[in-house]
């Protein structure tokens, strides 16, 4: 219902913005995830960000795909917990991207908001990967809900901006792509490794192997900001 209200609400308040001599003909294949994602070769400038982008966004779906497991697995959360956890991480989202977005970009930069907001997602996978105690989840998921709710939102407003305004759609199409094959990979991925680590004879004694994984590709996604803003200040 809430998705058929949002067609309904940008169908008729939402006038389209590119002049229509700059619009582009849609085509059934558009809408094949996978062949949008073969044009992210249309943005080579913009590369490191998607990379940046697809492994940070695989982190996410998976830890939102083994949240509940994961904590009753390590801590005894039953479906009370899980659900009150959950509803934090919306209440901390709201805050993030209602309210500090636009002040903490205007202050940083949309760069610096991308580099610092990745980095400190990359910390909060690390504390939540080592935590052992249930309470400890909760200021961890205020701070990764800053970091990838400050990170995200800048970095798509970094590729938009890069981006000429008659390829505006496709640049939405190749991000949009890059996030369902996230949604594929990551929760696969996650569920495998949890139930490697949380058996009776597991693989490794690494309960929190995801969120620490999740570290990597954080930290991975900040320095390819870095690098990305090189290489595109030194273009320009």
């Amino acid at each position: 219902i809430l998705a058929l209200i949002n067609v309904v609400f940008g169908y008729f308040t939402l006038p389209e913005s590119l002049p229509e001599e700059r619009r582009r003909p849609v085509a059934p294949s558009d809408a094949n995830p996978f062949a949008s994602l073969l044009r992210v070769a249309n943005f080579p400038a913009l590369l490191p960000l998607m990379i940046g982008l697809f492994i940070t966004a695989t982190s996410q779906r998976g830890l939102e795909a083994v949240w509940v497991l994961y904590t009753d697995f390590r801590f005894g959360w039953g479906i009370r917990e899980a659900a009150w956890s959950l509803g934090f991480v919306g209440v901390c989202y709201f805050i993030v991207q209602g309210f500090l977005v636009g002040p903490v970009v205007k202050a940083l930069g949309e760069w610096r908001t991308v580099i610092y907001g990745f980095g400190i997602g990359s910390i909060a996978f690390l504390l939540t990967g080592i935590a052992d105690r249930g309470w400890m989840m909760y200021p961890m998921v205020m701070l990764y809900a800053l970091g990838n709710g400050l990170g995200v939102p800048a970095l798509t407003a970094i590729c938009s901006k890069t981006v000429e305004e008659d390829r505006q759609g496709q640049l939405q199409g190749v991000l949009q792509s890059i996030n369902a094959v996230a949604v594929i990979i990551g929760p696969a991925a996650a569920s495998l490794l949890l139930s490697h680590v949380s058996s009776a004879n597991p693989l490794f004694d690494l309960p929190g192997a995801w969120f620490l994984l999740g570290a990597v590709t954080c930290a991975i996604a900040s320095a390819l900001a870095i690098r990305a803003n090189s290489r595109l200040t030194l273009n320009t």
